[in-house]
């Protein structure tokens, strides 16, 4: 595999590679680390890496709140790190907000 890519370009990939999180729709688990910083989808924001257990929060979101309910959140803490990226992605553009923002 010397001198390949070690990641199919954004267009021709179906889903990522690994077993999906159970809790999590938008996380899988990797059957071995790649090196993220080669891959140009990971430095344009195509993805976030962080552990599974972060990811639980998916589960929590779901449960507190309706299918189609628009919250608005207002996360005091934001870095923006692991959850509040997914809370972003929970709630849409219309239920978030960031002080930073």
């Amino acid at each position: 595999m010397a001198g390949q890519h070690p990641f199919q370009p954004l267009q021709n990939r179906s889903q990522p590679e690994g077993r999906q999180v159970p809790w999590c729709r938008y996380g899988y688990y990797l059957d071995e680390r790649p090196q993220f910083t080669l891959d140009p989808a990971f430095h344009g924001g195509a993805y976030y890496v962080q552990e599974a257990s972060s990811m639980f929060l998916e589960a929590i979101f779901r449960q507190i709140f309706e299918p189609d309910a628009a919250p608005r959140i207002l996360d005091l803490c934001a870095a923006p790190g692991g959850k509040t990226t997914l809370l972003s992605t929970l709630a849409g553009a219309e239920g978030w907000s960031s002080p930073t923002r």
